[in-house]
């Protein structure tokens, strides 16, 4: 946000006036002929509250002529008709520095825990970068011509290197330094650098760069994702394989583990920084959610941007927007960012709540017409991209859903994000029921992944294959596949048929899906071996389980058959929580069954050692 001191009230001159104001956080404003404003522009509101002088922000969403309509990121019902409206002639603005890992900030961009009491106060404005400093280091000398995005130097600070790059300025001018800093620890808003634009105007520089929230920063070119990002979650890596600078969506309704799921991907996750975006959940939720990332240690790389369900619709749609303008940010200054969103159904139903104040034609479900549209745009800004210092860098997003009354196929958010996601990732109440974590449902209709299809298949085998990890996409589909029929059309089955009218070939895959969520799907998010798995543990478990499915009989007699499936999947899950010799454990279950049954075993594929 554009700076401005909390308690400083609007001129008079050169505003614009309150016509008309609703308690939905609407306010309709009389433009002055002089004054020309755009879409989007900041307008602050001049008002008194307990006493004190504040203001209020909105931004303009809609121009008739000399009227203009106003959402106000924190209601209405303080303004009076005839009131100051200040217009600001720039769009609202997200701010990033060095250091800003382990900041709290509002949807809007205020420091929370700069705030006294236990609410946050309407019209407070406190940055959140008042307090960084970071080690300043040159890249360049005074008298270099540098375009925007060129390097000036980098920042140090909490152990992450930052790019500190030219800045746009004049459209995409080249500007001459004609001054640049020390090496020295300073504060992010010290003047590190002059330059000079030929206009007769010296511009200093800051480390802190602002950027309109909704308009997608620049970049040089967006890049193909072919790199997998490892999160030590077998049910995402071994299959669905999230990449680097890919978006996906998690599905889930309440008791399904999304939180937890979430939490253990930003704990796991081979990134520089965390942007964790919680978007109206209830205020008890929030907060439980903050607590557990302290406690896990993780705050450290994380930046919160936090808004309740007890703040406006308005502020609830700007809080994902201005989330992902932090983590542009943070991109641009050469970090990978992950992005976590809980959740962008919040997000949508503050959009449809405003969008319906307005008066605006609904679409499907009520949402606004342009949902699709506005999604897409989100989804879009995230990805791997070349930025415009030359130096690659990413924003891998992971957005929950939470649909209405747990219709994973009917709902409108839910069905339009998965168009423009690389993977889905459905958290089921029917496999949470059964005690197994993460949830993660396969089959028709479930969990789903762009990422292995025919486009990047051979890229991903090329860097399975250099890392050691041959065959790991067709072990993991194997696992997804036969889980998905056990736990789908085969569990139906017995419903239907009971277990001794099936055929034991039937009744066999139904049983090695139940060993395959057991002993290689489920894990112990509370245990310090189990919580994240190697990529070369999980190879070696992958290939358990494809041997397994080799050498486990088709038997008549059904008990012996749920007997021996019971025993190796509890063996199993067991061996997940040893921490060395779990490939001797597992060749030892092999070899039982093969002893049992006299099954000729297959060779073992030696893994490697290889470090990822």
């Amino acid at each position: 946000m554009p700076a401005a001191g909390p308690n400083t009230v609007t001129s008079p001159e050169h505003s614009a006036r309150v016509t008309s104001a609703n308690s939905a956080g609407i306010a309709e404003i009389a433009i002055p002929g002089e004054l020309s404003p755009s879409i989007y522009e900041l307008v602050r509101f001049g008002v008194t509250l307990g006493g004190r002088p504040v203001e209020l922000l909105g931004e303009i969403t809609e121009i008739d002529g000399d009227r203009a309509t106003v959402q106000l990121y924190e209601g209405a019902e303080h303004l009076s008709v005839g009131g100051n409206a200040t217009l600001t002639g720039v769009p609202s603005l997200c701010e990033v520095a060095p250091g800003m890992p382990g900041i709290r900030m509002s949807g809007i961009g205020s420091d929370l825990d700069s705030m006294l009491g236990d609410h946050i106060p309407r019209g407070e404005s406190f940055s959140p970068l008042a307090q960084l400093r970071a080690e300043f280091e040159p890249a360049t000398a005074a008298g270099s011509d540098l375009a925007p995005g060129m390097l000036l130097g980098r920042a140090h600070a909490g152990g992450l290197v930052y790019h500190l790059t030219a800045p746009i300025r004049n459209g995409f001018k080249t500007g001459r330094l004609t001054w640049l800093a020390e090496p020295d620890e300073m504060a992010v808003s010290d003047t590190i650098a002059r330059m000079d634009y030929g206009d007769g105007k010296p511009v200093d520089i800051t480390m802190i760069k602002q950027h309109p929230v909704r308009l997608p920063r620049p970049v040089q070119r967006h890049l193909r994702t072919a790199n997998p990002l490892f999160t030590g979650k077998r049910a995402i890596d071994s299959s669905l394989v999230l990449l680097e600078g890919g978006k996906f969506i998690v599905i889930g309704g309440a008791g399904t583990g999304k939180t937890w799921f979430t939490q253990d991907l930003a704990k796991f996750s081979d990134v520089d920084v965390v942007v964790l975006v919680l978007c109206g959940e209830r205020s008890g939720e929030a907060t439980e959610v903050v607590i557990n990332y302290q406690e896990m240690g993780l705050m450290d790389r994380t930046v919160v941007v936090l808004n309740t369900s007890a703040q406006s619709a308005q502020a609830r749609g700007q809080s994902v927007r201005f989330g992902l303008a932090v983590s542009e940010g943070l991109r641009d200054m050469g970090l990978n960012a992950l992005m976590i969103v809980d959740s962008l159904s919040r997000q949508g139903q503050g959009d449809r709540e405003t969008s319906g104040m307005m008066g605006k034609m609904p679409g499907r479900q009520s949402f606004p017409v342009d949902m699709p549209s506005v999604m897409a745009s989100t989804f879009e800004r995230c990805g791997r991209v070349t930025c415009l210092g030359g130096f690659d860098a990413s924003i891998t997003a992971v957005m929950a859903i939470s649909p209405d009354g747990d219709d994973y196929e009917g709902d409108a958010i839910a069905q339009v994000a998965r168009q423009y996601a690389d993977g889905t990732v459905i958290l089921t109440n029917k496999v949470a029921y059964r005690g197994y974590y993460p949830a993660v449902g396969f089959g028709s209709g479930f969990s789903s992944t762009k990422t292995t299809g025919p486009e990047r298949r051979g890229l991903l085998d090329e860097f399975f294959d250099g890392h050691g990890l041959r065959d790991w996409i067709d072990l993991g589909n194997f696992i997804a596949e036969t889980v998905a029929d056990s736990e789908g059309p085969l569990t139906d089955q017995i419903k239907v048929l009971t277990a001794k009218r099936m055929s034991a070939e039937e009744y066999r895959r139904y049983l090695l899906g139940n060993v395959f969520r057991r002993a290689f799907l489920t894990q112990d998010s509370t245990s310090e071996i189990d919580q994240k798995t190697t990529p070369n543990r999980m190879l070696a478990m992958m290939r358990f389980c494809r041997r397994v499915a080799d050498v486990f009989p088709i038997l008549e007699d059904k008990e012996t058959a749920r007997q021996w499936a019971d025993r190796i999947g509890g063996e199993a899950y067991a061996v997940t929580l040893c921490e060395d010799d779990y490939e001797t454990e597992y060749e030892r279950i092999v070899e039982r069954l093969v002893d049992a049954f006299a099954v000729a075993a297959p060779e073992t594929t030696e893994t490697t050692d290889a470090p990822i």
